[in-house]
């Protein structure tokens, strides 16, 4: 079958642009090449910015930004499209005459993008597949399945359960759709949504993401090509503001440090890639597996001649003064991490390991060692006051 699956452009007041190049979709494509499928990726966050009217339910922002935001906090002084522009979309969906259209809903706040791109698949054929997938599915795929706009969705790890719906989909729906785990579809008038049971046991298994699919220059960190790398998956925290257990697991899956230099081999081979951007949900939550992958890096490439980072995060109770210098040594120059709140009682409300002083030590180490720190406050949680979220970034 040919399959086209598709990154939707965003609608935002700010777009992260170093961090949106869709790994997932190229994992995916990988697997279902490997099973005959023809695969292309359509990536809709094109740099492309255009200025659109803020949407009603954010209108009460207009009382706290009378003015343009000049802050140096500045993030609402105008709403965007970040991306293609609705017709080019349609003419792309069109010239790819794919017979399924795989959409990622990764986030909340952007699902009303992903139905959109749904909605122009549908415009012109209405007899068009739409399989969706992503981290919004996994958390509520019966609201998902909804809308008529979406036929079918994928939770957990799509590269475990896209090839066997696509036979499903390529026969008929002749074999029996209720036997495969994190599936949700239309039958007999009403949704069902098989629960979610397995995850990929063996990380190593997987092949590399089909990243020739994407255009390597699209992606940079700086003026360096870039690229997201994941070296494991699932966390056993269960933090409650994290849905990182509902796509991945709650136990913490990782591949061979070997597996995964070989990969940043090829990249650098293929695609003249120099920077990687580690998307872990837990790096070093297994802190001796995170000893070897460092060591084998910087036996393999030398120190200082690649560029390292964890956008995404890192939990300061998973680390410490040896991991730090060998971080430094393989090419990280900044560490990101995970502090929430200065206040021990929504910590712990959120269940996030770790304590103040603990974070304090980290940031402490990192500084003697030459490590800028990066560290991430949540604001606006339940029970959480204004006095707390002050605190918060007053202690930061």
């Amino acid at each position: 079958m040919k399959v086209l699956l598709i990154q939707p452009p965003i609608r935002d007041f700010y777009q992260t642009a170093i961090r949106t190049q869709p790994l997932g979709l190229a994992y995916l494509a990988a697997v279902l090449k490997a099973h005959g499928h023809s695969v292309e990726i359509l990536d809709c966050q094109t740099h492309k910015k255009t200025s659109i009217t803020l949407p009603v339910e954010l209108s009460y922002l207009k009382d706290y930004y009378p003015v343009e935001d000049q802050s140096p906090f500045k993030l609402y002084s105008g709403y965007y499209h970040f991306g293609m522009n609705w017709d080019e979309i349609s003419r792309r969906l069109e010239a790819s005459r794919a017979d399924v259209f795989g959409i990622s809903s990764s986030f909340t706040p952007y699902h009303a993008e992903a139905l959109e791109v749904a909605r122009i698949v549908k415009q012109g054929d209405i007899g068009r597949i739409v399989v969706m997938g992503g981290a919004h599915v996994s958390c509520d795929p019966q609201g998902v399945m909804e809308s008529p706009l979406v036929d079918y969705v994928v939770l957990g790890e799509g590269e475990l359960r896209m090839p066997f719906l696509l036979n499903y989909i390529a026969k008929g729906g002749t074999t029996r759709i209720a036997e495969l785990d994190g599936i949700g579809y239309r039958a007999d008038g009403r949704v069902w949504i098989n629960p979610l049971k397995r995850f990929i046991k063996n990380l190593d298994e997987l092949p590399l993401p089909a990243r020739e699919l994407l255009d390597s220059d699209r992606y940079r960190i700086g003026k360096k090509r870039a690229t997201m790398l994941i070296t494991s998956r699932g966390c056993p925290h269960g933090c409650a503001y994290c849905s990182a257990h509902l796509i991945m697991g709650g136990a913490f899956r990782e591949r061979s440090p070997a597996d995964i230099v070989q990969e940043m081999l090829a990249c650098r081979q293929a695609h003249a890639i120099v920077a990687f951007d580690i998307e872990d949900d837990n790096f070093t939550f297994d802190k001796e597996r995170a000893r070897k992958l460092l060591n084998l890096i910087i036996d393999t490439f030398g120190e200082g001649n690649l560029q390292l980072s964890a956008m995404n995060g890192i939990s300061y109770a998973a680390l410490d003064g040896e991991l730090l210098s060998l971080m430094k040594r393989a090419g990280f120059k900044t560490i990101n991490l995970s502090f929430v709140s200065a206040d021990s009682g929504i910590r712990e409300s959120m269940q996030r390991p770790g304590t103040r002083s603990a974070f304090d030590i980290i940031v402490e180490e990192a500084a003697q060692i030459g490590l800028h720190t990066v560290a991430y406050a949540i604001l606006g949680m339940p029970g959480q006051a204004v006095p707390d979220m002050t605190e918060t970034l007053i202690s930061l």
